[in-house]
């Protein structure tokens, strides 16, 4: 009988293992897929735990077949466990030729890199008829299988190598990140050469090797197929972020027997941004109320928002100086933003504008929170006063009438009229009238006071009013001694200043007319006489004169000194029971210092003591 060599895959076996190639050679073709791209290929756990449990197998089923009949060699064919390499190659029998050369036999079943060596067909296969029965023949067949045996021990040697050396790593992993609420986030997490389970952590918590996170329906692991390098995906993702989810996340690998200690990447910790839910702005529901020329305060409030917003102040576009304050609210916090506006006329209608942003989370910027109103600058009446007379010359009995007007914001609500800081009784709108105004309003303050609800401002004037003298004192009868001097007074008002005249009256008569003639003395108020003389004495007439006005007189007399002069009738009627009244007159130049009153028996009567009487 002719030995016979088989080819099994890519390796040559001698014939006595024939069954047994013909039945790995069938288990190959059903998985020659797998085993020649085992090195671009990664099992699953579940998959590599199967594969493992073929291969005991297998080796169970090449241990326990019949040993060859005819065996070319002295030495038996030995069955060899493979060593170190499970998961890459199997056992089987081969020849004991290669059994002195390396350790790891393999089985018909075996894949490596042979297919790419060097060798020619027919430098790689021991044919048939290299085994006769011819020592030679034997010889030659023998050559041929240690020259492929050489080979295939490199082969081994290279792809135990490269398993021993492979190491599980990272090839990336999750880093620190920012998300809106109600955003996705995707916290990436890539291993080359995984060997054992993924799971991610939210704190100290493990979320599961579960894809589909329990509990946690808006978490999920996104896995996907191993790339051409060993790589891996596990990333973690998370929908519809709410502020709870903020926290550190790590990706790790559970230990194995290769990695005890697993693999832990470094915390990547997700801050969630809450924006805020609602911006105001205060002062006005329509503008923003700021007073003029006086610092008014806008206030801009942004409610519920994580990390605390800032909220950016702008006026018609230009970024203005403000202060924020955050205020907790729970985990939120509210953020109070102040602008101090010292405002003028000019930014009337302006646009102020509050800005929410979040230095955390630049591209918040895009779509911002914004609230604007127009400027609504307050500021008390400005009011001034005009009249129907011109250059404000008035005359005594002319009719006044006084008008005020101005502007303000809001609008003027209230009108009042003052003479003298004293209010005019019924004078409550824009115009006072003063029918056939009198000479005493003369120097008179006239006040004008508009009020709204910001505050109140006046308008005063003075008023000159151009009127005729009046004599308002003059003393009628001025007592002399002669050759004493003597003093005669007489007081006058006019707008202009009056002029004033004494003139004496002549003793010898009246003139044509009826008029009794005059002397002019004095051109003062006050006539003086330095000494007194009889021809001094008599009537004067005091005279104030204002020009375009007619002029205004009293008269005066000087007399002379002399002792009081008594009357009185000697008996006077009285009721008894009633009160009685007794007359006494007393002439004299000058009054009288005192007058006594003596009652019955010549007792002097004591108003104060009596009871009775009193002194008119």
């Amino acid at each position: 009988m002719r030995a016979r060599i088989l080819r099994c895959g890519c390796y040559t076996i001698l014939p006595t293992a024939q069954n047994q190639c013909q039945n790995d050679e069938r288990t190959d073709e059903s998985s020659s897929h797998y085993i020649h791209h085992h090195h671009h290929h990664h099992e699953t756990p579940e998959q590599h735990d199967g594969s493992h449990r073929q291969n005991n197998q297998n080796i169970h089923d090449i241990e326990h077949s019949p040993k060859p009949e005819n065996n070319h060699s002295n030495e038996p064919i030995p069955s060899i466990r493979e060593k170190n390499l499970t998961g890459f190659y199997k056992t089987g029998y081969i020849s004991s030729e290669i059994q002195k050369m390396t350790s790891p036999v393999l089985s018909c079943r075996s894949r490596s890199r042979l297919d790419s060596t060097t060798l020619t067909e027919q430098e790689s296969f021991v044919k048939s008829s290299d085994f006769g029965s011819s020592a030679k023949s034997s010889s030659l067949a023998l050559r041929k299988l240690r020259s492929v045996t050489f080979v295939m021990i490199l082969t081994l040697l290279s792809s135990s190598f490269a398993a021993v050396s492979a190491s599980m790593q990272f090839a990336e992993t999750p880093e620190n990140t920012s998300k809106l609420a109600g955003e996705t986030a995707i916290l990436r997490c890539r291993i080359k050469d995984l060997s054992g389970v993924v799971q991610w952590s939210k704190g100290e918590l493990l979320l599961g090797r579960d894809p589909m996170i329990p509990y946690y329906p808006r978490m999920s692991m996104l896995t996907g197929r191993v790339d051409s390098n060993g790589v891996g995906t596990f990333d973690l993702k998370i929908t519809n972020i709410e502020a709870s989810d903020e926290a550190a996340y790590m990706c790790q690998v559970s230990p194995t027997e290769a990695y005890p200690r697993g693999l832990r990447s470094q915390p990547a910790y997700l801050s969630v941004i809450v924006p805020p839910d609602n911006l105001t702005m205060t002062h006005g529901e329509v503008g923003v109320e700021v007073s003029l020329n006086s610092p008014s305060n806008v206030t801009c409030t942004a409610y519920r928002s994580k990390p605390p917003a800032e909220i950016i102040f702008k006026v018609n576009g230009r970024r203005q100086l403000s202060q924020n304050y955050a205020v907790a609210d729970g985990d939120l916090h509210n953020t109070i933003g102040i602008l101090t506006l010292n405002a003028t006329k000019d930014m009337m209608s302006s646009r102020v504008e509050c800005e929410v942003a979040i230095p955390e989370y630049n591209a918040y910027a895009k779509n911002p929170l914004t609230v604007s109103k127009i400027l609504d600058v307050l500021y008390v009446p400005n009011i001034r006063m005009s009249t129907n007379v011109t250059s404000w010359e008035f005359t005594e009995s002319q009719n006044v009438r006084f008008h005020c007007s101005g502007e303000s914001n809001p609008r003027i609500v209230d009108w009042r009229w003052e003479r003298n800081d004293t209010i005019i009784p019924g004078a409550t709108s824009d115009t006072l009238v003063i029918p056939s105004i009198s000479y005493d309003y003369h120097n008179n303050k006239i006040s004008c006071i508009a009020s709204n609800r910001v505050g109140s401002s006046r308008v005063d004037r003075r008023l000159d009013v151009k009127f005729a003298a009046r004599i308002v004192h003059i003393t009628e009868v001025v007592g002399a001694d002669l050759g004493r001097p003597a003093e005669m007074k007489c007081e006058a008002v006019g707008n202009p200043t009056p002029i004033v005249t004494w003139r004496q009256k002549h003793r010898a008569g009246r003139l044509a007319g009826g008029e009794i003639p005059v002397k002019t003395v004095s051109v003062k108020n006050v006539y003086r006489i330095d000494r007194v003389e009889e021809r001094n004495l008599g009537w004067y007439v005091c005279t104030a004169t204002v020009a375009d006005f007619p002029p205004a007189s009293a008269e005066a007399m000087l007399l002379r000194n002399d002792k009081p002069n008594l009357r009185s009738e000697k008996e006077q009627m009285a009721t008894e029971g009633k009160a009685a009244r007794i007359e006494c007159l007393a002439h004299s130049i000058p009054k009288p210092d005192v007058v006594t009153w003596y009652g019955p028996g010549g007792v002097r009567i004591n108003f104060a003591m009596s009871g009775r009487f009193t002194e008119e």
